[in-house]
């Protein structure tokens, strides 16, 4: 591998990492917030600076723009819409908020809360886990160190080679997966999964393709992995871009 292919794995590894972060900054939306949000709805309160200071926080809840928030809050905000017939005033923010739900519902408004109902429960039982995750990838990361060193010996370089290429593939065809996944969330909840995966999704499975990669190409000089670093790397890109276009361009957004 050149250098400048070198290069733009390099980059492209540090952006499928790191550029979801970058566009998608946190807006300050807690849970706190989301809670006092949905008691202002529920109050069907009104006036010029509540409706703005509402209608920044539906925004930034409807881009993914969110900090710790439970998800549940959202799904609590559907059910809203039973309350519909006492709202008299259509230029009330609880009726903008409603309109909302009903113009954006790209598989139903039950649909779309029983996937955000779902997501809390993964998301709180990951956060119960993480633990558990991350001492689980320091223990693959040292059983990686070792077969590594197992390559060092001549009569084991054939199982060091099979290993780490089966890293290597598998670690590439977890982060296309994680995109389409992302993006098929997008799709089908309308919210932005993005600010609420852990960043070991995305770093665990991009150092194991680095470190392994090398390694591979020293174990055996025409291994072939360019285009599956390039595919790899370049999912996780494309489908946070491919998102965050489509909230930039949607109309009303």
């Amino acid at each position: 591998m050149r250098w400048g292919s070198l290069i733009s794995v390099l980059v492209m590894a540090v952006l499928s990492v790191g550029l979801p972060r970058l566009v998608f900054n946190s807006a300050g939306l807690d849970e706190k917030s989301l809670i006092a949000m949905v008691g202002q709805i529920k109050a069907v309160e009104s006036g010029a600076n509540l409706d703005a200071r509402v209608d920044r926080q539906w925004r930034a809840l409807k881009n993914g723009q969110v900090d710790n928030m439970s998800l549940e809050q959202l799904a609590a905000v559907e059910a809203i819409q039973s309350q519909r017939a006492r709202i008299g005033r259509q230029s009330d923010m609880g009726a903008a908020l409603l309109k909302a739900f009903q113009e954006q519902k790209p598989l139903g408004d039950q649909w779309r809360a029983q996937v955000l109902r779902e997501s809390e429960t993964l998301r709180r039982l990951y956060s119960r886990s993480r633990q558990r995750v991350l001492a689980a990838l320091l223990l693959a990361a040292v059983g990686l160190a070792v077969v590594i060193v197992l390559g060092t010996l001549p009569i084991l370089r054939g199982l060091a080679r099979f290993l780490l290429g089966m890293a290597f593939g598998l670690s590439g065809r977890w982060l296309v997966l994680v995109s389409l996944c992302a993006t098929a969330y997008f799709a089908a909840g309308g919210l932005n999964p993005w600010p609420l995966l852990p960043t070991e999704v995305f770093a665990a499975p991009v150092g194991c393709m680095l470190l392994s990669g090398v390694f591979l190409r020293i174990l055996d000089p025409n291994y072939p992995m360019w285009n599956t670093l390039l595919m790899s790397f370049s999912a996780p890109i494309a489908a946070c871009l491919a998102i965050s276009g489509y909230i930039q361009l949607k109309p009303g957004a």
